[in-house]
């Protein structure tokens, strides 16, 4: 947020969310609805890509896309993302192949053990 000149206050104003929840999330308390967490990635101009990425032209809105491409570009079977990450194998798929989404906690987990990271995004 500092990067981006923004405050809670400005964030939360812009994207009408609550700032308790909001600040509970920023420090862990509380987990962000999906459609919430998405929503701030793209106001701060983020996105998800392998650790390591400096940034990445792949857009939030398709973070189902990256995570499954994550798991294809490892040779990754879900019952192995499954116990790196601790989520169900049911919630892994559901949200790769872009039928659910799932918590802001679960994606935590899969990014960690999928080696993925939040990185700036930049349009080509």
């Amino acid at each position: 947020m500092l990067k981006r000149g923004v405050n809670q206050v400005m964030l939360c104003n812009d994207l009408s969310l609550t700032l308790p929840n909001f600040n509970a999330f920023i420090r862990g308390k509380r987990t962000m609805p999906y459609k919430d967490l998405v929503a701030v990635m793209k106001y701060l101009r983020l996105s998800v890509a392998p650790q390591g990425t400096e940034s990445t032209s792949s857009p939030v809105e398709s973070m189902s896309e990256i995570f499954r491409e994550r798991v294809k570009q490892g040779g990754l079977k879900l019952v192995e993302v499954e116990a790196a990450a601790g989520v169900n194998r049911s919630t892994i798929s559901s949200f790769i192949t872009g039928r659910s989404v799932t918590s802001s906690k679960n994606l935590g987990k899969m990014m960690q053990a999928l080696g993925l990271d939040i990185v700036p995004f930049k349009k080509n």
